[in-house]
């Protein structure tokens, strides 16, 4: 599947004994006892029926706000602010 798609699909990784959380899903540990849960489905999305130049809009709005929170935590803390960026939508956006 790797050398396929790139990435692994699903749970799986190159160990068996070993699985990756996969996108919008954590894990809760109770009484000894691991389970895994979604807090967020692609297919929840609803249809968006904004206009074209509205979606942009309101996706750089929420991308700077996004960036300033974030450089805002590290101020509070008096971290150093430093990101890296992946190559992909992240670094089309700044």
């Amino acid at each position: 599947m790797l050398l396929t798609n790139g990435f692994m699909l699903d749970n799986t990784t190159l160990i068996d004994e070993i699985k990756q959380i996969r996108a919008g899903e954590y894990l809760c540990l109770s009484k000894n006892r691991l389970s895994s849960d979604f807090y967020f489905h692609l297919n929840n999305i609803e249809l968006n029926k904004d206009s074209r130049k509205e979606t942009i809009h309101q996706l750089d709005d929420l991308f700077k706000k996004a960036v300033h929170y974030e450089y805002k935590l590290d101020e509070k803390y008096n971290f150093t602010g430093v990101t890296t960026l992946s190559g992909g939508l992240d670094s089309r956006m700044t």
